[in-house]
């Protein structure tokens, strides 16, 4: 249920891949160059962060290696955008969209990535508590909870048979 992968049903499937596959670099950049503009760089710094990540050597093994976990991945600069956002000002809509970009992620179908995902969100908001650097800790705690328990809500009916097949599978045993 990957939004992309609604191309499958339009386009025959080698298109279809390469056009996931556009979209998944897309997001990447632009989210990424987003993510560099709310960290404060210039213009100029802010495009070359988003080719880095879009265009550098992880993002472009996973995408050539296997197409399909790319997905989750180029959506790691959207999440930590939000947290960010919710870090300096947190507000129940940041949650939510925070909690958005990580259903999306989820959507892809490779969990792992995106609890990698949860790990770098948990990490930067402990930084934030370790510098002191914020003012309000119980919102940011909350907000940030609601961003990382509302995907599990969101994809239930996705994770759950997921889940069915993993304790059935014979590596289970």
């Amino acid at each position: 249920l990957y939004p992309a992968n609604v191309l499958f049903l339009l386009l025959d499937p080698d298109l279809a891949l390469r056009g996931v596959m556009f979209f998944n670099l897309t997001v990447a950049g632009v989210s990424a160059y987003l993510l560099c503009k709310e960290l404060g760089l210039t213009q100029a710094a802010a495009i070359g962060g988003a080719l880095a990540f879009e265009l550098g050597n992880a993002t472009a093994f996973v995408t050539v290696w296997a197409p399909q976990p790319v997905g989750p991945y180029a959506w790691f600069p959207a999440a930590m955008l939000c947290c960010e956002r919710i870090v300096r000002e947190p507000s129940v809509r940041r949650g939510v969209a925070l909690g958005i970009v990580l259903s999306l992620a989820l959507l892809a179908g490779f969990p792992q990535t995106v609890v990698f995902a949860y790990e770098l969100i948990a990490l930067r908001v402990v930084w934030e508590f370790a510098s002191r650097r914020v003012r309000r800790p119980a919102p940011v705690v909350l907000v940030t909870t609601l961003g990382l328990v509302l995907p599990v809500l969101l994809d239930a009916f996705q994770l759950l048979p997921a889940f069915e097949v993993v304790r059935e599978s014979l590596r289970s045993e």
